[in-house]
């Protein structure tokens, strides 16, 4: 019997419900790597929301400039904690 898989595509990216039944969502981005969210969501509303912000930024950044989600986020903390100086 073939098995059955959820269809987890979207428009843009993917959304798949790990065992915990929270859901991932990742992308390909310009590098041609998947990136995952930096956090689980617990809606498909959510995990939707932030492909779509990433689509968007994807979209809005030159391609040279563009960085991965996981950079971004590294720049940040590594900002909020010079703040904290």
């Amino acid at each position: 019997m073939a098995r059955k898989y959820k269809q987890n595509r979207e428009s843009f990216g993917s959304i798949r419900e790990l065992p915990s039944g929270r859901l991932q969502a990742s992308y390909v981005g310009l590098d041609l790597q998947r990136h995952n969210a930096h956090t689980t969501f617990g809606t498909r509303q959510d995990a939707r929301a932030w492909l779509n912000r990433e689509y968007l930024r994807m979209g809005q950044t030159d391609p040279g400039d563009w960085k991965p989600p996981e950079v971004l986020l590294a720049e940040e903390q590594a900002r909020r904690a010079h703040m904290l100086r």
